[in-house]
C-alpha cells in the first residue's frame, strides 16, 4: 500500500522557524516495539514544543499501533508537526489510517528510494541543504 500524501504542501513553510527531531533507527532490523519504546522514552524526556519530528524509515504493524498512537498523540498535543517518510509499504488498513490521522506529511511506499535519501529528497533538497557530492 503506497502512501503519497501531503496535508502540508509546502515543507518550507511546515519546517519554517521550527526545531527538528528525526526518529530513525541504526539497524534495519524487525525491532519495532523497542524502537518505537524507546523513542517514546526518549520524546517524553525532551518534551518537544512547536517542533517538527520526522519518522524516517520506521515501518510497523499492528502490535505497535498502541504504542505510536502514545507518541503521536504526546506530540500533537504540544503543537508538534509529524513527517512520517519510508520507503516501506504499508500492510495494514489500520497503520494507515494511523499515520494518515497523525501525520502532517506522508510519503509511504516510495520503493525508488532508501529511508535516508527520502529525508534528502523531501526535506534536505526542498530546504536547500542537499549537497550533490554526497549524491555520487
Amino acid at each position: 500500500m503506497e502512501i503519497s500524501i501531503s496535508k502540508t504542501t509546502d515543507m518550507k513553510r511546515l519546517l519554517n522557524n521550527r526545531n527538528v527531531i528525526a526518529v530513525t533507527h541504526l539497524k534495519d532490523i524487525d525491532f519495532e516495539l523497542d524502537a518505537i519504546k524507546e523513542a517514546n522514552k526518549i520524546l517524553k524526556e525532551l518534551s518537544p514544543e512547536n517542533s517538527v519530528v520526522i519518522f524516517d524509515d520506521l515501518n510497523f504493524n499492528d502490535n505497535a499501533i498502541e504504542l505510536y498512537e502514545e507518541t503521536f498523540k504526546m506530540l500533537k498535543a504540544k503543537g508538534n508537526k509529524i513527517i512520517w517518510l519510508d520507503h516501506h509499504k504499508i500492510t495494514s488498513n489500520n497503520v494507515k489510517e494511523l499515520i494518515e490521522k497523525y501525520a502532517d506529511y506522508i510519503i509511504a511506499g516510495e520503493s525508488n528510494y532508501c529511508g535516508a535519501e527520502l529525508v534528502a529528497k523531501h526535506i534536505a533538497e526542498l530546504l536547500g541543504k542537499y549537497d550533490e557530492k554526497v549524491a555520487s
